[in-house]
């Protein structure tokens, strides 16, 4: 099945842009991990994800489904990556858990979380051969901070029109949308040097890019 994009249409809710301007800039290399067992217990800043299992094609997805799981120290900085998808995550980023989560409050300032946070990534491959992700659980990140999400694409999947990470607000969601339709500060960006696109997010969900 085929993932489709639709307009965000908020009755009544304007999702505004940061006070500060924060653009996303294009993630550090880093140099791989050793693999470890999974799940993880993580503290420093470079995590390469070891996959728990394989599972049967998800719902909107074509292919089979991998799972991570890593426990961070969210006061720190991380790197973590998810097979071709990198998450650079700041630290003092995650919103504590009692702060809420929703469309009015991803621009909302929050205390920050310090307790260690478990995060599991969910890969999903698609029809046109670039994987879906979801993260979990749903948090929300500082609006301070610039929390950035990648995936490198091989040449021959790198598309000549302009690609858009989407946002899917649910695993079973098929309907996802462009939220830079209304925050330009997450608008997808392209490193074609490092085949690389790449985009801020400032919470926790799915994410789809449509070429």
């Amino acid at each position: 099945m085929r993932f489709r994009p639709i307009g965000l249409l908020l009755s009544g809710v304007v999702v505004a842009s940061s006070a500060c301007s924060m653009d996303a800039t294009a993630p550090a290399s880093a140099p791989s991990l050793a693999a470890s067992s999974a799940p993880a217990a993580w503290v420093g800043s470079d995590w390469s994800g070891v996959a728990l299992g394989t599972q049967g094609s998800a719902t909107g997805a074509t292919g089979k489904s991998t799972t991570y799981v890593v426990t961070i120290d969210p006061q720190r900085a991380q790197l973590l990556r998810f097979g071709d998808y990198t998450l650079d995550l700041p630290g003092n980023a995650i919103c504590d858990r009692e702060s809420g989560y929703g469309l009015d409050l991803f621009n909302q300032d929050c205390k920050t979380e310090k307790d260690s946070v478990t995060i599991t990534a969910l890969v999903t491959s698609t029809g046109n051969r670039v994987p879906r992700i979801d993260l979990l659980p749903e948090i929300r990140f500082s609006p301070k901070r610039v929390v950035t999400l990648s995936l490198f694409v091989a040449d021959a999947s790198m598309p000549a029109s302009s690609p858009r990470i989407l946002y899917c607000p649910s695993t079973s969601s098929t309907l996802c949308v462009d939220e830079a339709l209304v925050d330009p500060s997450l608008a997808t960006q392209v490193d074609a040097e490092s085949n690389t696109v790449f985009r801020r997010i400032k919470h926790f969900s799915g994410y789809f890019v449509e070429w």
